[in-house]
């Protein structure tokens, strides 16, 4: 049999129903069919399901009088150190502690004798107040390790075996086409569930993509079973700077280094299309991505505290969990002509520490005092709901820069948004004073990025309004570290 930890909890199962009397039968035969799994006798199999029959009748009884259509309750079983627990959600009327108490047998229909029935049939009965989550009726009941299914247990032990990875012998690395999107769409979600992009769960929105090429992927196929084991995109947003991304293996291959030339390959086909650079934004829970993306020529410029997705997970070892990710944008440059930039004395050396890792020669101009005439020109630009994160573009600076820049961060604290970034052009004379403006009003210095704001060089600040954990992200090399102590000491943290 496997073994399983003291302390692991095993997930049996969940049942949702309407509050209404009619589907109790449901949630009897629910309860009847976890019994089956856990190999309960007759005996006990019905002390569950009367239980539950019980548990969920007395949430009926004492709800509302009146019950929304959009009001539920939630039946989660799961064990725990050696315990079946039954927890029923629901969020009726809250109930007086000291009620289930007053049962007597001398008053049979005094109240609490649904309480006393199912401290009767159960070994514990627990009524818990989650807050704004409502209320709970938590029914326990001791089990033997023995009812567990072995099948079960595998799947929570730690010490199983992996599944031996097949090793690629003969591999091909091409353009993707339309016949590769079913298998890309699957590999997606076998390497990352359903937390990457979505664009990569929606076949007909990449297939659109791939035609227009507004994503060039670019693919590895196995040889000897013809599978398609890895993936890697360049995105489009802008011609002269594509972003490299969506790159994932299938875990159950091993094909070391065919990460690096599949990058190599999307670098070179960049280049060939007169593309000024690349750059990538990638995770800080492991360091593999980040190494295979310098292995290619990319360095680190910008770390973007709170932007990754909480949910985000690979299905890989080494992962550090974060609870709001970070990235490391790293850039690999092909363009490499003199220009000039701007930027506080404050931040000058760490910039230029930037564009000494990339080779990128930059002279230092004398920043303007006065503000420029030119209509300042500020978006706002809020991403997805998952990312709850906002970009404030600058697409030209004025005098007004600065403030609209700040009120926009306001807005973006207001809806409860995790963090804010500015992106502005680091190649106008008037850019350092607004920088200074926007980290007297609390943002911070997060970085630089060649040749992406409209051919020009960008400096990015951001506000982030969520706790960090240092510790929490990893990056590969000594320049990362030195970039990431840089950046965590500039955060203003409230």
């Amino acid at each position: 049999m496997a073994n399983i930890s003291a302390d692991q909890t095993l997930f049996l199962g969940q049942f949702r129903l309407p509050v209404l009397y009619d589907f109790i039968p449901q949630a009897v035969a629910n309860a009847a069919g976890i019994a089956n799994v856990l190999h309960f006798n007759a005996t006990e199999s019905n002390k569950l399901q009367m239980a539950v029959e019980e548990a969920v009748k007395n949430v009926i009884d004492h709800y509302s009088t009146i019950v929304q259509s959009t009001d539920f309750i939630d039946i989660h079983y799961k064990v725990k150190d050696a315990y079946l627990v039954v927890s029923v959600f629901e969020k009726g009327i809250p109930f007086q502690q000291g009620k289930s108490n007053n049962y007597s047998l001398d008053r049979p229909y005094n109240a609490g004798l649904g309480m006393h029935m199912l401290n009767s049939l159960m070994d514990k009965v627990e009524l818990i107040v989650h807050g704004r989550k409502g209320k709970e009726t938590r029914l326990t009941k001791k089990i033997s390790t023995d009812q567990i299914p072995d099948s079960l247990l595998a799947l929570y032990d730690g010490r199983r075996r992996m599944q031996t990875r097949i090793r690629v012998k003969d591999y091909e690395i091409r353009r993707a086409n339309k016949d590769n999107i079913s298998d890309i769409v699957r590999l997606a979600w076998k390497c990352y569930g359903y937390t990457q992009e979505e664009l990569l769960y929606d076949a007909d929105s990449l297939a659109h993509q791939l035609n227009a090429e507004e994503l060039v992927s670019f693919v590895v196929i196995n040889k000897d079973d013809e599978a398609l084991i890895a993936h890697l995109a360049l995105k489009y947003h802008d011609k002269n700077v594509p972003e490299m991304g969506l790159a994932f293996i299938d875990p159950t291959y091993r094909c070391p280094g065919v990460m690096v030339e599949l990058g190599s390959a999307a670098k070179q086909y960049a280049e060939s299309q007169g593309a000024d650079g690349i750059f990538d934004c990638a995770v800080t829970t492991h360091t593999v991505s980040q190494k295979e993306l310098q292995e290619i020529g990319a360095r680190p410029c910008t770390l973007m505290m709170g932007i990754a997705a909480s949910g985000m997970q690979a299905n890989m070892t080494g992962t550090n969990a974060q609870t709001k990710g970070t990235t490391v944008n790293h850039y690999n440059a092909f363009k490499y002509q003199d220009e000039t930039v701007y930027s506080t004395e404050k931040h000058k050396d760490m910039i230029q520490s930037i564009y000494n890792w990339m080779e990128m020669p930059r002279v230092f101009g004398e920043p303007a005092i006065a503000a420029p005439g030119e209509k300042s020109e500020v978006f706002l630009v809020p991403l997805s709901e998952s990312l709850n994160v906002a970009f404030i573009i600058v697409g030209q600076i004025g005098k007004e820069t600065a403030s609209e820049i700040i009120q926009n961060m306001h807005k973006c604290i207001m809806q409860k948004m995790d963090a804010c970034y500015v992106f502005m052009s680091m190649q106008h004379p008037y850019s350092p004073v607004v920088v200074e403006e926007c980290e007297k009003a609390g943002f911070s210095f997060c970085g630089i990025m060649p040749h992406i704001h409209n051919g020009e060089d960008r400096v990015m600040l951001q506000k982030v309004n969520v706790k960090l954990d240092k510790e929490s992200i990893r990056v590969y090399s000594d320049e990362s570290r030195e970039l990431l102590d840089y950046v965590f000491d500039q955060l203003h943290l409230d």
